[in-house]
């Protein structure tokens, strides 16, 4: 009877052992299960970002965003990019989806973004169904854009999509910005109301893409009827008295 009470007593103490032990394994197999699925997913969205570079963008870098300022008032994320990767100021940035912000401030070796959203930014679109130009600009929403400058009568619907038109030299054309999501038409108002979403996760993405800057080209003055006629027109010659 003590033998077979010891035994038991042994084996329970193994079987407990072993239990734990496989718990143990099975939380840490677990752990590396949501790093591999994190992975995968951080993976899937670099894919997709880089993807997303314009054709016509010579260079691009992948920044990671180290921290965010979501205020009503302030729109902007850091990044872990800097003046030592090459970044300057003023250099559009965009994720998988659509335009994201620019650069404002540049360090060593980070930099700040503002975003689409800062009630301070504004960048030049225009609506890919029928070319009408204007100005997004931010709201201090991250799901929210206004066009304020679009009077009443414009041909603007619910559904246009937004893209960047290329003036102002910082975003290349083509870009996407947004999706109309509201017209409100208010006779008495001679512009119209009008909101748009970003094509952005302007509050979600954690990795972005800073495109090169465009470069400014320099180009001879076109030429014009009066500048024609005065090259054409012979200089008078002075005659020198003797």
């Amino acid at each position: 009877m003590w033998d077979w009470t010891s035994s038991a007593l042994t084996t329970h103490h193994s079987l407990t052992d072993e239990n734990g032990a496989l718990k143990m394994a099975a939380q840490q197999n677990s752990v590396k299960l949501q790093k591999l699925a994190a992975l995968e997913q951080e993976n899937q969205q670099l894919r997709a970002l880089l993807g997303a570079k314009p054709a016509s963008v010579q260079t691009a870098q992948a920044a990671t965003i180290l921290q965010i300022d979501l205020d009503r008032m302030r729109q902007r994320v850091l990044i872990d990019q800097g003046a030592r990767d090459g970044l300057t100021r003023g250099q559009p940035a965009i994720d998988a989806t659509g335009v994201f912000g620019q650069t404002v401030t540049v360090g060593p070796m980070t930099s700040e973004v503002i975003l689409l959203s800062d009630p301070g930014h504004a960048i030049p679109v225009h609506i890919e169904r029928n070319g009408l130009r204007t100005v997004a600009m931010g709201s201090g929403d991250a799901h929210r854009l206004i066009l304020p400058y679009l009077p009443r009568n414009a041909d603007v619907q619910v559904g246009d999509t937004l893209v960047t038109s290329g003036l102002g030299g910082v975003f290349p054309a083509g870009l996407p910005v947004a999706r109309i999501v509201e017209v409100n038409r208010d006779p008495s108002e001679p512009l119209a109301l009008i909101s748009a979403q970003p094509a952005a996760a302007l509050d979600r993405t954690r990795h972005i893409l800073v495109l090169s800057a465009i470069p400014v080209a320099t180009l001879a003055p076109a030429a014009t009827p009066l500048t024609k006629r005065a090259a054409s027109t012979p200089k008078p010659r002075t005659v020198k008295s003797r």
